[in-house]
């Protein structure tokens, strides 16, 4: 039997046409044959389709479903006007004839397209000719021919509608016959799509415009603007990949909402100088603000792409998108849109934005709105907490879609689908765009392959990725071409999926094999996206640490217990794990989330990996957590802290540095977060300020102090101030050791001059309005210890000696009673809490005649006092002497007077053994290191007092011949020793650098207790945290606690040995000296 006995043949029995029929693929073949026989209703049309019946056979088969494809071209050949010709046109014509065969067994929507306008049918023949992708101009351009001539809108939209439904029919049909691979479909269908809306937008505007007058609004200096209005794109349509059936994803926004519409009359009217009555709503009659005006034209738009009319509709609009979702204006203001996504965006949103794209209207407007939201998707630090939210949402698709077997059947959403692909793509562009802004594409294929380029995925991901994206997407395209249903989930009829495996292009020996052979295929890809998306979930990728998404869960999972939460902690450093995790649950649960708690809590899981390690290499990491949360609760604006600390983690590295240092520090900054922006800036901290800057500062800051206590809270406020910026800039390691001793002196000799003068202020009631010129001519103080030496500490007390002198001796009653009525005001200032703390204690037993002698030394008794009673011991005190507050003569009378006395000629021996008898009993009632329980810094075994009293010593002897070593600094006078070699070499370098790691173990710990304490336990946890409180940020100098005791024995060691040695020397008789 031949193909054209079916239409020739005197009598087939239903036998003979079935099993004819049936080799060609047909199901029905009685339908076929129903089919055929109404195509040829007629003798010359019957063996005209005789000649053709054979090639339209072999191309039914060929087709998917051949069935469809003889009911298709049945119907299409009953509404055509010239069937003979159309027929004869196919046998002359046979790539044409196996075109239209293939189209109908394809697609039955696009077979209605056809057999709706048969027209089309020779247009889209001269379309198939070229492999030119169409781009969004040609189609606008187009589509303007297409609409041109019709006035009334509604005739517009229809002729648009038209040239819509004719575009798809092209579309499909190259991508049927191959000639358009994926990205060209998607691309023709986006490109369609920005065309369709722009001239809708167009027409849309017009409308409002005639009815309502154009948006304009007033700019600088009373200049008229139009008022713009842009329509974003997202999803498929922002990353130019739409489906045959994808709802389209807007976002409406416009600009200029302070303005209205003004009509032309308006306008005329204006230029002649004319005033518009003003309507109850505050413009001109039938105008309307821009925002009516907008969203007016936003719900027009919306609804003549969706409207269904006798051409069908353009799009299904999906809104959800925009700021609020359903609840928010269908359009939106651009500072709207800003203050918005600033306040309230969720990750979810960033996802969305990562391709919106202007796509119709004000294209100005619309890359303007990407460029202001740049900064909300693409974080300017590793955004981790993006890839939990991630796996919620995908974990909430799962839920939503139900059993493996549904997941596994969804292209789009399911296991391994096209969702898990742009997932991954996403959540690494939200990851790490922020740092390589060329991550920053909107397609998904574009994106995969910036991040091969930067390798974050593999070569072998990427291929996998790719080809597992290019299938779906044209497993996609083939479900939703059948009847332009926006379908993703495969056919459970065998068929179905027959069908949809052929229309891939999938061919196999029979049924079984065709499907066995897509089910391989689908399942490759599928498993291969699958594995890669999970991987990342896991975060098992280069350069990015599994523990991120353990510590960022402390943030994000309330339902976290407490052992789990502990499991996580146990690794950062803090000894109390429940009060460390009630700490983040503190930050995690803060009042200030109430706005927006899901973005709050991402910005702090983003947080909490690099504060923690901050926190683990910290000298107290319990107590910088702790702060930290007391810190955050004090600043108020945690979105902005977290925000900063995660684009900046140098800034997050100096303040859990300055919280888990000090107490004071942290204190201070809780109290006063307005000085976190110096750590922000640090320009504040890096300026050195001199004497000079200090005193002329307070003399400014006491400017508008009107009364006593208000002088002294001005003063303690300064100091506190300043002992902030020293301190920050001490443990921040921005500041050498010596540099840090002298800056507290001069604070301290600063503030005791601004002390002076309000004491003085205070007494002029009592003593008369010139008291405070005489004091400072007659009066003056001498600091000794560590302040006479220009190298304070923290804590230290300051060691004074006042003195006065007269011009009558007669008057030295009375004139003693004002001095001590002035140096006991001076203590009330410095001294005296209030409830705020001290601003300084001052220590006056150094004084002649210590506790029982005068508090205020007649300068003339003190002569006398130092030609007669003066011990070895004050003379060793008095080398550090400086005079810091007094008349120049004074100050004068009294340095020859102690350069006297502290530098004679001799040195005795008795005195020497004196000092070393000193020494011992210092070591012995102040160090009490007996049983290696504990060291003393200061009294202790090679001390600080080793070094100091043996330098002073050497003063002392050499002093008389050397004025030069006659300075008040330990360091200094070290310096000086070795320059004129009165010290060797090696015993120079020892002491100095035993006196500086001793100093800097003396000082900086002080920051870190409120005692001024320079005994430490030698127990491990004390040590380690000394160890981290001295190490310099960053480095490594002290790594344990183990070696920082290693450090310090073998430092006190050799300052004991040079000690020995140096006062074995200034033994007159050259005799040892006994040892200590």
């Amino acid at each position: 039997m031949q193909p054209e006995d079916l239409l020739l043949a005197a009598e087939l029995s239903p036998q003979q046409v079935d099993q004819f029929l049936s080799q060609y693929g047909f199901k029905d073949p009685q339908a076929a044959d129903r089919n055929l026989q109404l195509m040829a209703e007629d003798l010359s049309i019957r063996e005209m389709l005789a000649r053709i019946i054979g090639p339209l056979l072999k191309g039914a088969q060929a087709s998917p479903d051949p069935d469809a494809a003889f009911n298709n071209l049945e119907r299409l050949l009953s509404v055509v006007t010239h069937r003979a010709n159309f027929l004869g046109f196919l046998g002359d014509t046979p790539e044409a004839l196996e075109a239209l065969t293939l189209l109908c067994g394809t697609s039955p929507f696009s077979s209605e397209i056809l057999i709706r306008n048969p027209e089309y049918f020779y247009w889209l023949l001269d379309q198939l000719g070229s492999t030119w992708i169409k781009s969004r101009d040609s189609y606008l351009q187009e589509a303007r021919q297409a609409t041109s001539r019709f006035s009334d809108s509604a005739q517009a939209l229809h002729a648009l509608a038209r040239f819509k439904r004719r575009e798809m029919l092209r579309i499909a049909t190259r991508d049927i016959l191959k000639i358009s691979d994926v990205i060209g479909t998607v691309t023709e269908l986006s490109n369609l799509a920005d065309a369709i809306l722009q001239l809708v937008y167009e027409i849309c505007y017009a409308r409002l415009v005639h009815r309502f007058g154009s948006p304009q609004f007033q700019g600088e200096q009373g200049k008229r603007h139009a008022a713009r209005f842009t329509i974003l794109g997202m999803g498929k349509l922002g990353g130019r990949e739409l489906n045959y059936s994808s709802d389209i994803d807007l976002i409406y926004v416009f600009d200029g909402e302070q303005g209205a519409t003004v009509s032309s009359e308006t306008v005329e009217r204006g230029e002649q100088g004319s005033t518009d009555p003003i309507a109850k709503n505050g413009f001109p009659p039938g105008c309307i603000p821009n925002p009516e005006f907008f969203k007016k034209l936003a719900q027009s738009i919306t609804h003549e792409l969706s409207n269904v009319t006798e051409e069908g509709y353009f799009y299904r609009v999906d809104l959800r998108l925009r700021p609020e979702g359903s609840a928010g204006s269908v359009a939106s203001s651009l500072s709207a849109c800003k203050n918005y996504y600033a306040t309230w965006g969720e990750t979810f949103e960033r996802l969305a934005l990562i391709k919106a794209r202007p796509v119709a209207g004000s294209a100005e407007l619309g890359q303007q709105f990407c460029e202001v939201l740049n900064p909300f998707v693409y974080r300017k630090f590793l955004d981790f907490a993006a890839l939990e939210e991630i796996q919620e949402i995908k974990a909430r698709i799962n839920s939503k879609l139900g059993s493996k077997q549904k997941q596994a059947l969804h292209v789009k959403l399911g296991t391994g689908g096209i969702r898990e692909i742009e997932f991954f793509a996403q959540a690494l562009q939200l990851i790490y765009g922020g740092y390589h802004p060329d991550l920053r594409e909107r397609s998904t294929l574009k994106a995969l392959e910036k991040l091969l380029e930067h390798h974050f995925l593999t070569a072998n991901e990427h291929d996998e990725l790719r080809q597992a994206y290019l299938f779906l997407r044209d497993l996609e395209h083939k479900l939703q071409m059948v009847f332009h249903f926006q379908t993703h989930e495969l056919p459970t009829a065998p068929d179905e999926l027959y069908k949809c495996a052929r229309r891939l292009g999938i061919e196999g020996n029979s049924m079984s094999e065709t499907l066995d052979q897509f089910f391989r295929t689908y399942q490759k890809h599928t498993t291969h996206v699958s594995r890669i998306f999970q991987n990342l979930i896991a975060l098992k990728r280069d350069g990015v640490s599994a523990s991120h998404l353990r510590e960022a869960s402390l943030a994000l999972n309330k339902n976290l217990t407490e052992n789990e939460a502990f499991a996580i902690l146990s690794n950062h450093g803090f000894e109390d794990l429940k009060t460390a995790f009630h700490q983040i649950v503190l930050l995690r649960d803060a009042l200030s989330f109430s706005h927006s708690p899901s973005k709050m809590r991402n910005l702090l899981a983003n947080l909490l990996p690099p504060l923690l390690l901050a926190l683990q290499s910290s000298p107290d990491p319990d107590a910088g957590l702790g702060y930290f949360e007391k810190f955050a609760s004090a600043l108020g604006e945690r979105d902005s802290l977290y925000t900063l600390l995660n684009e900046s983690p140098d800034v997050l590295k100096r303040l859990i540095r300055v919280l888990s240092s000090s107490p004071f520090l942290a204190d201070f900054l809780c109290r006063r977060p307005e000085f976190f922006d110096s750590l922000i800036r640090q320009d504040s901290l890096q300026k050195r300020k001199k004497l000079s800057d200090l005193r002329n500062q307070l003399q400014l800051s006491l400017r508008d102090a009107t009364t006593f206590e208000a002088s002294q809270s001005a003063l303690r406020a300064f100091q506190q101030i300043e002992l902030f910026r020293i301190g920050t800039k001490d443990v921040l390691g921005q500041l050498a050791r010596s540099q840090v001793g002298r800056q507290l002196a001069e604070l301290a000799e600063a503030c005791l001059n601004a002390a002076f003068g309000i004491a003085c202020q205070k007494l002029e009631t009592h003593f008369g309005p010139h008291f405070s010129e005489w004091a400072r001519d007659h009066f003056a103080i001498l600091a000794l210890g560590k302040l006479g030496g220009s190298d304070l500490s923290y804590n230290s007390d300051l060691d004074l000696v006042c003195f006065y002198s007269i011009d009558d001796v007669l008057e030295s009653t009375e004139t003693q009673h004002r001095f001590v009525h002035l140096i006991e005001c001076l203590d009330e200032i410095l001294s005296v809490s209030r409830g705020e703390g001290s601003i300084y204690k001052i220590d006056l037993r150094l004084r002649p005649e210590g506790k029982k002698g005068e508090l205020v030394v007649a300068l003339h008794r003190y002569q006398e006092y130092l030609e007669s009673r003066v011990e070895d011991w004050e003379r060793l005190a008095l080398v550090r002497h400086r005079f810091v507050l007094g008349g120049r003569t004074i100050r004068a009378r009294l340095k020859k007077l102690i350069e006297g006395v502290v530098y004679r000629a001799e040195l005795s021996s008795s005195s020497v053994r004196d000092i070393l008898r000193l020494r011992q009993r210092m070591e012995m009632e102040l160090g009490k290191e007996a049983g290696d329980q504990c060291f003393h810094v200061k009294a202790g075994k090679g001390g600080l007092l080793d070094v100091e009293f043996a330098t002073q010593l050497l003063q002392m002897k050499h002093g008389w011949q050397y004025p030069e070593l006659r300075i008040s600094n330990t360091v200094l006078a070290l310096r000086k020793l070795r320059q004129l070699e009165l010290l060797p070499e090696e015993q120079f370098q020892d002491f100095y650098r035993g006196y500086e790691f001793l100093r800097l173990l003396d000082n900086r710990p002080t920051l870190a207790s409120p005692y001024n304490s320079t005994s430490f336990p030698r127990t491990p946890k004390i040590l380690r945290k000394m160890a981290r409180l001295l190490s310099p940020p960053g480095t490594g100098d002290f790594s344990s606690g183990e070696r920082l005791e290693s450090a310090y024995v073998a430092i006190t060691q050799n300052n004991r040995k040079v000690f020995q040695e140096v006062l074995t020397n200034l033994s007159e008789t050259k005799e040892s000296v006994p040892r200590l």
